[in-house]
């Protein structure tokens, strides 16, 4: 059985950011997409990670979610 993997195109900086643990949460809007672990491309590179927690709701209630 093949596990779903969510994939998000991100641009070189922001790929770079992520690899680093410059950036440590991403936020995107609509619906949480399935899966327990996140791909993320640029280019030719690929990243994998754990997913810990998902949120879904409006940009107001995310200083709330941070906590």
């Amino acid at each position: 059985m093949v596990k779903s993997m969510p994939l998000f195109m991100v641009k070189k900086e922001v790929f770079e950011w992520i690899r680093t643990g410059q950036k440590t949460i991403e936020l995107r809007r609509g619906k949480a997409k399935h899966g327990d672990n996140a791909v993320f491309q640029s280019g030719r590179n690929i990243l994998r990670g754990k997913i810990i927690k998902k949120e879904e709701g409006s940009l107001t209630d995310i200083p709330r979610w941070l906590r």
